[in-house]
């Protein structure tokens, strides 16, 4: 529903902008190829969560789920943000700024995704079975999926291929 969006959404950005926050001002340093790997397994891990209906914690606490993933994908803005640096004299107002074009640029997202998942629903449903509008309805959890799992992949190797030589 619109209400359980609105709370996984907030989750969310809550949890990523705390550690992003504590982040960049150094409270918390982290590896970020550990963190991007992470990211990459929390995508994979909802990606097959979408593909089942089974009572798995993410189906019965979707909010606390988001807040966790969202610890983590806030380490990795930080690591993007630590890239391009926060200015000496705005600190804060640059933080702020960086945070709300990321929420920006989430929130667009988000409706995107709806709006082309209910379009695609209604101009499929006359058209095919309920069987088969749950498979094509698959694909894009199969998509998302099997590329977060090569990232995962490859940046697992990266974490991994310096201590087996």
């Amino acid at each position: 529903t619109p209400r359980q969006i609105l709370w996984v959404v907030s989750s969310f950005t809550l949890a990523h902008s705390l550690t992003l926050a504590l982040s960049a001002f150094g409270i918390v340093i982290v590896a970020q190829r550990p963190i991007e790997a992470a990211i990459a397994a929390s995508i994979v891990l909802l990606a097959q969560e979408t593909l089942t209906n089974k009572q798995s914690l993410s189906h019965r606490f979707p909010a606390l789920v988001a807040f966790a993933f969202g610890l983590i994908h806030g380490l990795g803005f930080a690591g993007a943000l630590s890239e391009i640096g926060l200015p000496e004299g705005s600190r804060l107002g640059a933080l702020l700024l960086f945070n709300l074009g990321i929420e920006l640029g989430q929130l667009l997202i988000v409706i995107a995704a709806l709006v082309l998942a209910v379009a695609a629903r209604r101009a499929l449903r006359p058209h095919i079975s309920d069987t088969a509008l749950g498979r094509v309805s698959a694909i894009p959890a199969i998509l998302i999926g099997g590329i977060a799992s090569y990232w995962f992949i490859q940046r697992a190797a990266q974490i991994l291929m310096p201590l087996l030589a």
